[in-house]
């Protein structure tokens, strides 16, 4: 998860691996979304996923992401009962809560800073930042289809709908990378051609 730097700021979403294999087809996304929603993504148990860990980055670093690219809120929802906002807070309203958000952040990395300094683990100081931070996650799956049905859904909380709209714009046929067979049958099989000893079209040359 090293690669942090080289991504967009914001929820953000790749594909690295599309390939053809006998137990279907298997995409493989990099996603960087808010820490905050990390939970509503591991409901889903047809992921093999893997995440970056809080405790593992420097603090120093980590400090650095949340002040220049903190989590934020997708939409700013009113209160209301039961789980969705239905209505959005007014331009003046939104600004207010941004700034309140933010000072809360603000807030947040000045006490981890003093707690950095006093000398406790980043496993204890990294956990104050969290509601600020984005988290690197790798997802593999032959069925994206709960997801999407689920998540870029208007009852979905705003912040999962967004990277489940950038996961489903990442999957158009256009944005797709091509790449190494899931099995190295199959790719010991392919010639230059990319036919198989069949001389069938093999699966790699067709996704």
């Amino acid at each position: 998860m090293s690669d942090y730097e080289q991504w967009g700021k914001g929820t953000q979403a790749k594909i690295v691996l599309d390939s053809q294999g006998p137990a279907g087809r298997l995409t493989t996304f990099v996603l960087k979304y808010p820490r905050m929603v990390h939970a509503e993504l591991m409901t889903h148990r047809m992921f093999s996923r893997n995440s970056s860990s809080s405790r593992a980055i420097p603090t120093r670093k980590l400090l650095a992401r949340v002040v220049d690219d903190p989590a934020m809120p997708a939409w700013w929802g009113k209160n209301q009962r039961g789980m969705q906002a239905r209505a959005e807070l007014d331009h003046d309203e939104e600004n207010i809560a941004k700034e309140i958000w933010l000072d809360a952040r603000n807030i947040a990395v000045r006490r981890a800073t003093e707690l950095m300094t006093m000398g406790v683990h980043k496993q204890l100081v990294n956990r104050l930042v969290e509601p600020w931070m984005h988290i690197t996650v790798i997802v593999s799956s032959t069925n994206y289809g709960n997801w999407f049905r689920l998540r870029d859904h208007p009852d979905a909380q705003p912040e999962i709908a967004l990277l489940a709209r950038k996961m489903r714009e990442a999957s158009t046929p256009a944005s797709r990378r091509r790449s190494t067979p899931a099995c190295g049958t199959c790719r010991s099989s392919r010639s230059r051609t990319g036919r198989s000893r069949s001389g069938r079209p093999s699966s790699a040359a067709t996704t």
